[in-house]
């Protein structure tokens, strides 16, 4: 398996203190969040470490570029 390393644009290096106490304010103000994409589950949604033992989902429509190879295509 190839492995990339590069930021995305628009990264920011500076983590949000993401935990169980302030997970709700971010979901309340709908604050963007970034991490690590960990996993991707077989309908496309990405599995993101948040930090602190937290794991988002982001839904594969919500992922603005997903190139997808079948067969024969």
């Amino acid at each position: 398996m190839n492995t990339f390393h590069f930021l995305p644009e628009g990264w920011d290096n500076q983590l949000s203190n993401i935990n169980e106490e302030n997970i709700n304010n971010y979901i309340d103000s709908n604050t963007i969040c970034q991490g690590i994409v960990e996993n991707c589950d077989d309908k496309y949604n990405l599995h993101v470490n948040l930090g602190n033992h937290i794991t988002g989902i982001m839904p594969r429509e919500e992922v603005e570029a997903i190139n997808i190879q079948e067969d024969g295509l």
